[in-house]
Order: structure tokens, then sequence, then C-alpha cells
């Protein structure tokens, strides 16, 4: 502990120590949702990642709910996050936000933007496996032996 200069021990603490490198959590965006509005941080359901840009026009968005309203979250339910908080009791990587009426306040999160309607995931399709992938390649072998014997 410090002494002040009449060898009194100091009121006030040292300042912490910035941080070197890496960004801190609380930089990220995240907020915290209750059961009742006077709930503690620390008894609420962290949810992060969600977005604070306009997917569209990229301009900053800023996320506004008031405290005691009822709001819907919809994400997944997880223990680590995209941006990298960790939560050992569970955390929501947010997905869509919206009022007790059901609008819509946020969609996507700040990492993945939202699904565009008829957006098609690119790569190969689902694959049949198991007894499915077998039962499906005899009913191919069975139509092509059939065919070859109709021709001939």
């Amino acid at each position: 502990m410090k002494s002040a200069k009449g060898g009194a021990p100091s009121k006030t603490p040292e300042p912490a120590a910035p941080m070197a490198g890496g960004c801190r959590p609380c930089d990220q965006p995240h907020f915290f949702l209750g059961d009742t509005p006077t709930t503690k941080l620390d008894h609420g359901l962290l949810v992060a990642d969600y977005p604070i840009k306009d997917w569209n026009t990229g301009k900053p968005k800023v996320l506004v709910a008031k405290a005691g309203d009822q709001y819907i979250v919809t994400g997944t339910f997880a223990i680590n996050s995209i941006g990298g908080f960790a939560a050992s009791d569970g955390l929501i990587i947010h997905k869509k936000f919206q009022d007790a009426s059901g609008k819509v306040i946020s969609e996507g999160n700040a990492v993945l933007p939202p699904r565009r309607p008829g957006h098609q995931a690119r790569g190969k399709a689902a694959e049949k496996v198991g007894g499915a992938r077998i039962d499906a390649e005899k009913a191919d072998a069975r139509a092509k032996s059939s065919k070859r014997s109709s021709s001939a």
C-alpha cells in the first residue's frame, strides 16, 4: 500500500493499469435481460452481439429499449458468443429483437448479417446417410435395371 507524505496511508486506491492490446468486453455490443425492471446485472441473462449498424445502409444503428417494457429476444443459447463473450450460466447470441406487439426492432447480429428471403446457402445439397442412403441407392439401381429391360 502506498503512503502519503505525512506517513498516513492513502485513502484512494491506485488507478488500475490500462489494458495492453485487445478489446474489452464492454466495448462489444451487449445488454442484459431480467424478469423484473430491478433485476441485478449479475442475475440477468446476457444478450450478446446485437447489430450496431444497419446491414443495408452501413449506418450506425442505436438499439433503443426502455427498462420495464417487455421484449422478445430470439437467438442461440450458448456459453460463448461469436464476438468473444463467455458466460458459464449461458448467454443468447442475438438474432432478432422484438417489442411485446411483435414489431421487429433489430435483426441479425454484429458479426453475421440477417438472412434474406430466398437466400440460398452455397454448398452441396444434404446427403442421405445410413439406411436412407442404402434404400435410395437400391431404388435407383432397380429403376435403371427396369429401364434396360424395357428398352431391350
